[in-house]
């Protein structure tokens, strides 16, 4: 659908009818001229300084997933001095931290497809050597990949959500091997050497 903003041509191939109008919705909104955004030669710009404490004091958040339902994202936040676990409800209704560690980052990696486990990275003691980890619905957490002197990444879903995909180096620290885990008790087969 061809859209003209400021003399400009937009042309766009939509898929979904959500996004359409979110993106038109934007555009509608856009005031600025682009010329308005450059200083023009001559004009003294100073760009804001800000002090080590105040950088340093920056919340960071990091990855997102949706809940099965669609009513809360997982992510992980530092607002609590180390990455930590946080579901943020997508409807105002406030955040709930789902893991306590003060010494190791928990790096979020998904919520499961069909109920509110989720997974998560972890090393041991600043080791960088990540292990995944399943965050029970009790609140217990199983480790998938038992060890501490090798590398995990979580690949992804299976495309019917009863499996996760995995590459480890723990055969080998030279080579990743993929392996997928069964949703339900965890039972792991070699897929690739």
């Amino acid at each position: 659908m061809p859209l003209s903003l400021n003399n400009t041509r937009v042309c766009l191939k939509v898929k979904n009818t959500l996004f359409a109008i979110v993106l038109l919705a934007l555009l509608a909104g856009c005031q600025t001229r682009p010329e308005t955004l450059i200083p023009s030669p001559g004009q003294n710009q100073q760009a804001r300084q800000y002090t080590i404490e105040q950088f340093l004091d920056i919340t960071h958040y990091r990855g997102n997933s949706f809940s099965t339902d669609g009513s809360k994202i997982l992510l992980s936040s530092d607002q609590t001095g180390v990455d930590n676990a946080f579901a943020i409800q997508v409807n105002g209704g406030g955040t709930a931290q789902l893991t306590g560690s003060t010494d190791t980052s928990i790096q979020v990696q998904s919520y499961f497809p069909r109920d509110d486990r989720f997974l998560y990275l972890a090393d041991h003691q600043g080791n960088e050597m990540n292990q995944l980890y399943v965050r029970e619905l009790d609140g217990s957490s199983t480790d998938l990949t038992s060890g501490k002197d090798h590398q995990v990444r979580f690949l992804g879903w299976a495309q019917d959500g009863l499996s996760l995909f995995i590459s480890t180096n723990e055969r080998d620290p030279r080579f990743f091997d993929i392996y997928e885990i069964q949703v339900d008790g965890y039972e792991r087969s070699l897929l690739f050497e």
